[in-house]
């Protein structure tokens, strides 16, 4: 996740559970919390989305994984 400021609760957590960097795919997420339903979706979709890059602004990484997730989305619905 970008632009979490260090020093927050989520921020230390995304730390902690490892989601600061490319996941494996599938990703393991039964360390997170099954209560935090948002998070856990956020490991399995991110793992499908190439990292962010210094080359890139958080407006343009924020666009393409959007575009990822909706490629997804549309993959699922078009399947017989």
């Amino acid at each position: 996740m970008k632009e979490e400021r260090d020093g927050t609760v989520l921020a230390e957590q995304i730390s902690n559970w490892d989601l600061t960097h490319t996941l494996a795919n599938p990703p393991n997420v039964a360390r997170i919390p099954p209560h935090l339903v948002h998070i856990r979706q956020y490991a399995m979709d991110v793992a499908y989305v190439l990292p962010y890059t210094a080359a890139e602004t958080h407006k343009t990484f924020k666009k393409r994984i959007y575009d990822v997730l909706m490629s997804m989305d549309e993959a699922k619905h078009s399947t017989p």
